[in-house]
């Protein structure tokens, strides 16, 4: 079993990357890389979307514009500020620059409740998916020639990000995708129980303007698949015909997952269970 990723707390700073051991593309950050090889990451996201990337192949990363926190595009704002501190010749390749990306966490069981939650009324069609990260790269890596940038968010005040002119531009520092990078994984200090982390991809041009998203094509992201875990659900604070309603629903979705991801163990989460000891449990139907 991978060791889960546990990141200690850092100081706030510019986040440097350099190439996955054994990738050619995986650009990761340092604070990642001084942590042990073998990690665990996980990610939230509906069932129809997971299912919908194994079948056919693909690994997404979206638009960030058209994400619901509003801050999440707040750092290109500093490139209009005309006291921005970066050479004029640089200004042109940032404005040029669109980003795509898939979130996930090195979060375990810690906030558990509140990443099912941020979901709302989708919750009961969400699962969590944790992968092997150093096997995640490695796909990654065999899938694409091109740079995917993995950076950890870095959670600050909100005056700083309503102001986002705290990244430190270092005039040694010619790697522009590195800058801008690190100015897309700002965010509020309100949302760090999700303990994040980027994947990125850079296009430039007008391509990337008029994008919607980013795939990865012909990929086949199962190997790293460590686990994949359905939601908890609450019986006691429900009635008999719902109970039964989600039980039954609980054995389609397992079922749906074992079709496509036969050899990959399906769990629920024991969060509102108070028999269970451990926080998930192996299904089996």
């Amino acid at each position: 079993m991978a060791e889960l990723l546990v990141i200690p707390q850092k100081e706030n700073g510019f986040q440097s990357f350099s190439l996955y051991p054994g990738t050619s593309s995986i650009m990761v950050s340092d604070r990642l890389m001084q942590q042990v090889n073998c990690r665990i990451v996980q990610k939230y996201l509906p069932i129809d979307y997971f299912v919908s990337s194994i079948t056919e192949h693909y690994f997404y990363m979206a638009d960030p514009s058209k994400w619901d926190d509003v801050f999440e595009m707040k750092y290109l704002e500093v490139l209009d500020n005309p006291n921005n501190g970066f050479p004029s010749e640089y200004l042109p390749k940032l404005k040029d620059m669109s980003i795509f990306c898939t979130c996930m966490t090195y979060n375990d069981s810690d906030n558990e409740e509140a990443s099912w939650k941020s979901y709302d009324t989708e919750r009961d069609r969400v699962i969590r998916v944790s992968y092997d990260f150093a096997k995640l790269c490695t796909i990654l890596d065999k899938a694409t020639d091109e740079n995917i940038y993995i950076g950890m968010v870095d959670y600050l005040p909100r005056k700083t990000i309503l102001s986002p002119m705290r990244i430190d531009y270092k005039k040694e520092d010619s790697n522009l995708d590195v800058l801008y990078v690190n100015n897309f994984c700002l965010k509020q200090v309100a949302y760090e129980y999700e303990k994040e982390l980027r994947f990125c991809k850079i296009i430039m041009g007008e391509q990337g303007k008029i994008q919607k998203e980013y795939k990865i094509e012909n990929i086949d992201v199962t190997p790293s698949i460590i686990k994949i875990t359905l939601p908890p659900i609450n019986y006691k604070r429900i009635k008999k015909e719902e109970s039964d309603l989600k039980k039954k629903e609980k054995v389609i979705k397992y079922n749906r997952l074992k079709e496509i991801c036969p050899t990959i163990s399906i769990h629920a989460s024991n969060l509102y269970d108070t028999s269970k000891e451990e926080m998930t449990s192996e299904l089996t139907f």
